[in-house]
């Protein structure tokens, strides 16, 4: 197979938050073995649950250089700090938004609503290699409408809440595990095929 540019700019644009988003599946495991525990009435044990963290980044860490090994390194050309005022700015639309949702006593949480919006947004735009990204916008979008707080301690204590907490757990490692998937068969596409196996950088 020949390069395909455009397959490869596609790839290097996506490529950071591809793979991040498998990498982040040490951590879900690690949540839904935590949530499952409370769903079941499992009293957490510090000390598991320490070792556990442990396990969790080691296996973060094991992620990475998997990933390096096969894929190698995608250069990408130095951020110039240009997304900052972006992310300042949706902050404090976020606030505003939850601001408002609070005083207003309003069915729908506005902030989580609009990320979650935002966030679909994102993903269609760039719908080849991050679709799994689709996921956490519905995660957020659901939440919206959620009567259930996770800064009140009532709702965090219900069953509903425990077993929404395993569910968004298990959509998390599936998106992960999507992610993956969705990452070795792009690269398969604009590897040429007389440098397989070979580290793969895009400059």
């Amino acid at each position: 197979m020949g390069h395909d540019l455009e397959a490869i700019r596609r790839l290097t644009r996506s490529y950071r938050n591809v793979r991040g988003c498998a990498q982040s599946l040490p951590f879900w495991l690690w949540f839904l073995i935590g949530h499952s525990a409370d769903l079941m009435g499992v009293r957490r044990v510090p000390a598991t649950f320490v070792l556990m963290a442990i396990a969790a980044v080691a296996g973060f860490g094991a992620m990475h250089r998997y990933y390096d090994r096969r894929f190698g390194v995608v250069t990408m050309p130095e951020w110039d700090g240009g997304g900052v005022g972006t992310f300042l700015l949706a902050l404090i639309a976020f606030v505003a938004l939850q601001v408002t949702s609070a005083y207003w006593s309003l069915p729908v949480d506005l902030g989580l609503l609009a990320g979650g919006i935002a966030i679909a947004v994102y993903a269609i735009r760039h719908f080849e290699l991050e679709r799994h990204v689709l996921l956490y916008a519905l995660i957020l979008i659901a939440l919206s409408f959620s009567p259930q707080s996770m800064f009140d301690a009532e709702d965090r204590e219900s069953f509903s809440f425990k077993a929404g907490a395993v569910g968004v757990d298990v959509i998390c490692i599936f998106a992960a595990l999507w992610s993956h998937r969705t990452l070795v068969k792009a690269f398969e596409r604009v590897r040429p095929a007389d440098t397989r196996g070979a580290p793969f950088s895009i400059r």
